[in-house]
């Protein structure tokens, strides 16, 4: 086996870096700042356009079910680099439609895209590559889209005040297509062993033999026909959509403290500072269920309840609690990304995780993308009040974490293979 000083593991971190900062966050955090430009060009309403997003979240859905079969025959690199030039081509497109319909369908392209690059690439290649901190590697790769929201927003709106948002999408091509695609063709790797190396962190282990069994070991896990026909199964898919479903309130937090009374500009300052709370989650809650997973859920769930409860409660009284609360929600959106593929994995474990993955995906994308539309239609049901939606967030997010603790210790119960 080679040896390097350098283990070539943390180049594929880098690589899942860029990923997450370029391809990930174009397609949803750096996505909004076309809304408005676009709809008004095209002649819609913003409500309009803005279905491109839900169209492009159910594809992503539906696509995992394909995505668990591609990687099963097609190395990783060679996936990565096609998703990578279709994204680079559909920005590009985007740059010449006049019609809204023609968005719709690059959202369907964009969303089997996304499927990959998301969460199943991080959660797969990573796993491969390191036998120990895998959580951390994945939240702190995963943790880039929000670096790349408070790099990339600001820039491209002011690139979009100069040129138009026609040339801004194709800027998103260029950076797609000439910073995430060299790194996936000349340095992206598949596996340790396509370049004669072990997993970093596979030499703690007290002997070779000892070291070869860890590796397989942490390659075994529940069949998928065995895990989706369990209570285990119930449990995670119910504690994945309570929090995924909790996770889709973010974005009504300027709406929440513009019922207050709060200024335009305030309303969209919380957005921002709720993406603290987002970048801190996704490094450290990964970080924590490397040691205990419903460890991890807990404080993610907990710490989003209790911000909650203080907008809810001092918010309308006090602005800089109502920030602290949307920086503690914000945790919720890291949990329903980082910790969703790390809850199934050590539910399941590593072999079928693709498979697993996908049936849930399939199930909370539907209800997930419903949740986006019905946080608002509950605040027009109670006259603009969002006091019953957050109270209903909260109880999410408490069920979500009690199934997730309960799945987890019924699926480690179940046979392995």
């Amino acid at each position: 086996m080679k040896k390097q000083k350098i283990h070539y593991g943390f180049y594929i971190v880098i690589c899942c870096c860029v990923f997450s900062f370029t391809s990930v966050a174009l397609m949803f955090g750096c996505a909004g700042i076309f809304y408005t430009p676009v709809s008004e060009a095209l002649g819609v309403s913003r409500g309009t356009f803005a279905f491109y997003a839900t169209v492009m979240s159910l594809a992503s859905s539906v696509s995992m079910m394909f995505v668990s079969n591609l990687i099963e025959r097609f190395k990783l690199k060679h996936i990565l680099i096609v998703d990578l030039v279709l994204q680079a081509v559909c920005f590009a497109l985007q740059a010449l439609f006049t019609k809204v319909y023609f968005f719709y369908i690059t959202a369907v392209i964009l969303g089997f895209v996304s499927a990959f690059t998301t969460s199943t690439l991080n959660t797969v290649v990573l796993n491969r590559w390191f036998k120990k901190k895998v959580g951390f590697f994945i939240g702190f790769a995963s943790s880039m889209t929000g670096v790349s929201g408070i790099i990339i927003n600001p820039l491209a709106g002011k690139f979009m005040a100069h040129f138009g948002w026609e040339k801004t999408y194709l800027l998103y091509a260029a950076i797609v297509a000439f910073i995430a695609l060299p790194f996936a063709i000349f340095v992206f790797k598949d596996d340790p062993r396509d370049i004669g190396i072990r997993p970093y962190g596979i030499e703690e282990f007290e002997s070779e033999d000892a070291a070869e069994k860890a590796t397989a070991k942490s390659a075994t896990g529940v069949p998928v026909e065995k895990a989706v026909h369990s209570s285990a199964f119930i449990y995670i898919v119910l504690s994945l959509m309570m929090i995924g479903s909790a996770s889709g309130f973010v974005p009504f937090l300027p709406s929440y403290a513009s019922s207050l009374g709060a200024s335009l500009t305030f309303a969209a300052t919380l957005a921002g500072v709720s993406q603290i709370g987002t970048l801190v989650g996704k490094n450290t809650l990964g970080a924590i269920s490397d040691r205990n997973t419903p460890a991890a859920v807990t404080i993610g769930a907990g710490i989003s309840v209790a911000g909650l409860l203080f907008m809810l409660f001092f918010g309308s009284s006090s602005t800089l609690i109502m920030q602290i609360g949307a920086a503690m929600f914000g945790m919720i959106y890291a949990s329903a990304t980082v910790l969703n593929p790390l809850v199934v994995i050590d539910a399941f474990g590593i072999r079928e995780y693709t498979k697993i993955q996908a049936r849930i995906s399939l199930i909370n994308g539907v209800i997930n993308a419903a949740m986006q539309s019905l946080w608002g239609f509950i605040a027009d049901l109670n006259g603009g009040d969002f006091t019953m939606s957050m109270f209903i967030c909260v109880a999410f997010c408490i069920i979500g974490c009690i199934s997730a603790i309960i799945g987890i210790k019924k699926g480690k119960k179940l046979e392995r293979i």
